[in-house]
């Protein structure tokens, strides 16, 4: 199940950076940024 979900996330990310190379940094950009603040939150939380 979970080789699934990430061959199709990898299928989504290749179809929207193909269309357009703008609206992909625009989604990595968002993605980076949730992923600093759910590292920044757990760490916090652990400490």
């Amino acid at each position: 199940m979970k080789t699934r979900v990430i061959t199709g996330v990898v299928r989504v990310v290749k179809v929207l950076f193909y269309k357009s190379k703008n609206i992909y940094r625009a989604y990595h950009a968002r993605a980076c940024v949730l992923m600093w603040r759910f590292t920044l939150t757990t760490l916090t939380t652990l400490d």
